[in-house]
């Protein structure tokens, strides 16, 4: 729905407030940082610029959340792989032997 209001209102608070607070929930990342940037440059009352702050500090928020996930899968990525490669090599020596 909102795609429809951004369609005939590029500029509509309301709907790149909902917009971006979506994306962040579905962790698009990219796309709630670009409406959250729109929102800051149209921002005009004290209430809009603390809705955007608060949006900003979420999104601050989800970004670390994922970056220590990830952190957390990652972490023996190289032992992991070593481990594989390792598994792969003698199951494909035993195999042509």
């Amino acid at each position: 729905m909102t795609d429809q209001v951004l369609i005939l209102d590029p500029m509509n608070f309301k709907a790149l407030y909902r917009r971006a607070y979506a994306q962040l929930e579905i962790a698009n990342a990219l796309d709630a940082k670009d409406c959250i940037s729109k929102l800051r440059s149209i921002a005009k009352t004290g209430e809009d610029k603390k809705l955007v702050s608060e949006l900003n500090v979420a999104y601050e928020r989800k970004t670390t959340e994922e970056r220590t996930f990830a952190k957390k899968i990652f972490e023996n990525s190289e032992c992991t792989c070593l481990i594989f490669r390792t598994f792969y090599h003698k199951t494909r020596k035993s195999r042509f032997r």
